[in-house]
């Protein structure tokens, strides 16, 4: 079934925001005007899948935008019906009936038809559009920071799967060796160079390291369904995600963030909150003017079979005050809306500044890693196992190399996944890329 839009909308600017930067370029669900002409995103297997699909299915199937997008739409109905005139009236009466001595039965009955109609005074119909287009502004930027939110989601649980991904390869190479180093102990072991203690510790680790395995499958395995849970819970699924992991960039100076904090979504909410208060008082002081109503018809006499015009005209008297509430509230709520502003941008701004922390926190963490501790264990490692070869060196020295190698590339890992998390949250605030302001710093 189509349901097609009020023939006002159509022609009209669609009432969606300017997106934000941050993936602009994905197309992401937004409800038609024809109910029923969405088109939908046809189930499929993927086989490797990439960060820009990932956001693309999740940016087409997210129930959380759908919902939010009809909003938007549902709204164009308030401002149509906001810009109504209001309906006329029509009016019968029937005067002098049914009485006693000649004002028995209809003989010299009065009937009366008239039409009505009430004069909106103050600039009410204007006034209350406005009001109704400010609340569309208001859900149009609701859309656009839960746009953001889905893309941070997605783009966390993707970063997620890669991260698990690269953690079960690593375990999978550590058990694999602590298997090799089984098969060489027992060997040193029947050549009589070693004894039945070192064995039993090389199978303890082979066996630790194969629970270790395990585990890193299992997180891999919840890392792979939070993915497709973002993708707006459309059955899919992949073989592997493939995408840019390693090589993070310096982050941009805190300064070029935080001057972006203007274009967020939150904040543009905050200031379309505030125009629609500033728009609500203007209404409610507008309802304070009385209103005209003017009446026209005709009146037809039985007794003499005459007719005559009749006309007149109504307004309301303010004893009681016209609408002293609602300018009240109305007046109240607009300081209540600016607090809320402030408030906003100054938590926005703590979030910004503590993501920020934490991404250079991890992005120096990476470098040290990186430069100094992954080389030194590799090293470390090397010259651990030529040296058990030669017998310079204990099997203990050689676990210990390992499980410091091992380990400091899962901290590697683990770092970059927390660089990719706090970087995606600090895009999602301001809706702009920090590889882009950083190039732009340059």
């Amino acid at each position: 079934v189509s349901i097609s839009m009020p023939a006002a909308s159509q022609g009209k600017q669609e009432p969606w925001p300017e997106p934000r930067p941050l993936g602009a370029g994905i197309p992401a669900f937004k409800a038609p005007e024809v109910i029923g002409k969405e088109s939908a995103d046809p189930q499929k297997t993927l086989g490797v899948v990439t960060l820009p699909e990932a956001l693309r299915i999740a940016l087409r199937n997210s129930p959380e935008i759908a919902a939010q997008a009809w909003e938007v739409r549902a709204l164009e109905g308030r401002i149509r019906q906001a810009g109504l005139l209001p309906n006329p009236e029509v009016g019968a009466e029937v005067e002098n009936f049914g009485g006693s001595e000649e004002r028995q039965g209809f003989d010299s009955a009065e009937a009366t038809l008239q039409i009505s109609q009430l004069i909106e005074l103050g600039g009410k119909r204007s006034k209350r559009t406005g009001v109704a287009q400010a609340e569309q502004t208001v859900a149009g930027w609701d859309y656009e920071a839960e746009r953001l939110a889905v893309y941070a989601a997605t783009g966390i649980a993707f970063f997620d799967v890669l991260t698990a991904q690269r953690l079960v390869d690593l375990r999978r190479r550590q058990a694999d060796l602590a298997v090799r180093v089984v098969r060489t102990v027992r060997e040193r072991l029947a050549a009589g160079r070693i004894t039945a203690l070192e064995e039993t510790k090389a199978r303890v680790a082979a066996s630790g390291s194969r629970i270790a395995l395990e585990r890193a499958q299992r997180t891999l395995d919840a890392s792979r369904s939070r993915l497709v849970a973002a993708w707006g819970g459309v059955p899919r699924s992949f073989e592997r995600a493939e995408g840019l992991f390693e090589n993070p960039l310096s982050p941009p100076p805190l300064d070029e963030i935080l001057r972006k904090l203007s274009e967020s979504p939150h904040v543009k909410r905050a200031e379309a909150e505030f125009e629609l208060q500033r728009r609500t008082l203007s209404l409610e002081r507008a309802r304070q003017v009385p209103d005209v109503t003017v009446s026209a018809g005709i009146r037809s006499y039985a007794n003499t079979d005459d007719n005559a015009f009749v006309a007149g005209v109504s307004i309301p008297i303010p004893v009681f005050g016209m609408n002293p509430g609602g300018v009240m509230e109305a007046e109240r709520r607009l300081p209540q809306s600016h607090a809320r502003n402030s408030a906003t941008r100054v938590q926005l701004e703590s979030r910004v500044k503590q993501a920020y922390s934490q991404l250079l926190a991890s992005y120096a963490e990476i470098r040290s890693l990186t430069d100094e501790v992954l080389p030194g264990a590799q090293q470390a490692y090397d010259v651990a196992q030529t040296g058990y070869r030669e017998g310079r060196f204990g099997f203990l020295d050689v676990l210990d190399a390992q499980r410091t190698l091992f380990e400091a590339r899962a901290s590697y890992v683990e770092s970059l996944a927390t660089y990719h998390r706090n970087r995606i949250d600090q895009e999602s605030l301001i809706g702009h890329s920090l590889a882009e302001l950083a190039q732009g710093n340059r």
